[in-house]
């Protein structure tokens, strides 16, 4: 284990998954994660639909990320946290063995703990945090974006702001890098109709924007 900072902070979760209901899905998953010893949550980004990156042949995903407090214990052990959330992944529903970066029912990563920098080699699950593809996803920086705008990358030149990366990474993407990523496809907001993340009922969603339809009964009989 090579550690530059102790970890410290708040500890941002990237949810994200394009396999059946969603919503439900993602919810599943993050009510999980607050049902562990040691992990208080502390607020939610938007839901955003997204346009899959690297494998492009393959549904949209629907992406949110989940800003957690972590007790002492959990961040002295954070590669055991990692552990829980790939256990988590399978209990939802997904499979192990399925294509890199593919489809899949739930995935649950872990993005930044604070501003600190850690990197953990061995064991099941190698663990680098910041998430070392973080800068170059724009489902994971749009969102994140919403809860902590000027949080700090400590592993990149500069140290750039969430602002700074989204601005670099959408203008860059004008020329094709990361694959996926482009102005075109660029996150939409999606706006829970039910469901939501409390994983009440079907995960039903609209695009910020979308016409909605609202059927009402109006009583005209006179008093």
């Amino acid at each position: 284990m090579v550690a530059q900072t102790p970890l410290s902070g708040p500890c941002i979760l990237a949810l994200g998954g394009n396999i059946g209901d969603r919503l439900r899905f993602l919810s599943k998953g993050l009510c999980r994660v607050c049902s562990l010893d040691g992990v208080k949550l502390r607020r939610t980004s938007s839901l955003f639909s997204t346009c899959p990156q690297y494998v492009t042949d393959q549904p949209p995903f629907l992406n949110a990320v989940a800003e957690i407090e972590l007790s002492d214990a959990r961040l002295r052990d954070i590669q055991g946290l990692l552990t829980d959330l790939k256990i988590i992944e399978e209990e939802v529903g997904r499979l192990k063995g399925g294509q890199r970066r593919g489809p899949r029912v739930l995935d649950l990563d872990i993005v930044a703990v604070g501003e600190s920098k850690i990197e953990i080699s061995t064991g099941n699950y190698p663990l680098k945090i910041p998430h070392e593809g973080m800068h170059e996803r724009d489902f994971v920086l749009v969102p994140m974006a919403e809860l902590c705008p000027d949080w700090r990358h400590p592993g990149l030149a500069g140290r750039p702001t969430l602002i700074e990366l989204v601005s670099r990474l959408r203008a860059g993407a004008a020329n094709g890098v990361p694959a996926g990523a482009n102005p075109e496809s660029w996150p939409q907001q999606l706006i829970p109709m039910s469901g939501g993340l409390s994983g009440r009922g079907l995960g039903l969603l609209k695009g910020r924007g979308e016409a909605t339809l609202i059927m009402g009964i109006l009583n005209v009989t006179p008093d």
